[in-house]
């Protein structure tokens, strides 16, 4: 039935997705607990530091000094790296769901079950977004924790804070789209973890370059920073061309992705 497939795979998946969600939220909690105090009673000594580091150095690890030392200046620059882990998080996730018969010989079980390859796909995709939605409200927690211990800015409000987080949740869904159209495309993934790894760094390395290069219409392949947080810090919402850019993404990937589960042969093993 619908939810026992659900159900199914949420429970296949749940452990890694809860251990990966809480390595997450603890890279953001050591970051703002561990390190931004520090910058806070440092500033002078480590501007000065970074002033001294190589031209295009601050634009390629996402860092902007101009507002690093204020806790959404601050906050922004760790997202940088939480959206490297999202992005490999639910890279595999989509993978793993849509590779999973494949690696196993067993795509000829699944097709024949009682069930339509429409609804099938639906099933699982359910199944990455209620994992989705779960660590997004872990992280959501943390970060309002974090907020009420250690933000000192008048301009950042609780509710800038909760949209802010939804950054997490977006950037997911994006790359979530993408790790199924992978697994789709691809006729069989021999390794999952290692596969969603190598395609989350891939991207975050070309965000970086893109960054240095600074060219507007290059922003539109930055996937990893459609999202930023700063930007509703800055302005109270996000930018509406990334959202459309993102949800164009995300569409694309699920309508070809669909065709191709959908229309797929099974094939003789």
């Amino acid at each position: 039935t619908f939810m026992n497939m659900i159900v199914f795979e949420i429970r296949r998946r749940l452990v890694p997705v809860l251990i990966w969600g809480a390595a997450i939220c603890l890279t953001l909690w050591g970051f703002v607990a561990g390190a931004y105090p520090y910058y806070g009673r440092s500033t002078a000594a480590i501007r000065k530091v970074m002033e001294g580091f190589p031209k295009g150095f601050d634009a390629f690890f996402g860092v902007d000094i101009q507002i690093l030392f204020s806790f959404g200046g601050f906050y922004s620059f760790v997202f940088t790296y939480i959206s490297l882990l999202t992005a490999i998080l639910m890279l595999y996730l989509g993978i793993s769901l849509f590779s999973e018969e494949k690696r196993a010989g067993c795509t000829d079980f699944l097709m024949t079950k009682p069930l339509s390859r429409e609804r099938a796909f639906a099933n699982k995709t359910a199944a990455g977004l209620l994992m989705l939605l779960l660590v997004s409200v872990l992280y959501g927690t943390v970060n309002l924790a974090l907020y009420v211990k250690f933000s000192n800015e008048s301009g950042v409000t609780v509710r800038h804070l909760l949209l802010g987080s939804l950054s997490m949740g977006m950037t997911g869904l994006v790359f979530y789209g993408i790790g199924i159209l992978y697994a789709t495309v691809v006729n069989r993934v021999r390794n999952v973890g290692g596969t969603a790894t190598l395609l989350g760094f891939a991207f975050f390395i070309l965000s970086a370059v893109i960054g240095l290069l600074d060219k507007k219409v290059l922003n539109y392949f930055a996937l990893l920073r459609y999202f930023e947080p700063y930007t509703v810090f800055r302005s109270g919402t996000y930018q509406a061309d990334r959202i459309a850019a993102g949800t164009v993404v995300l569409i694309i990937c699920l309508v070809i992705s669909c065709k191709i589960y959908v229309s797929r042969d099974v094939r003789t093993i």
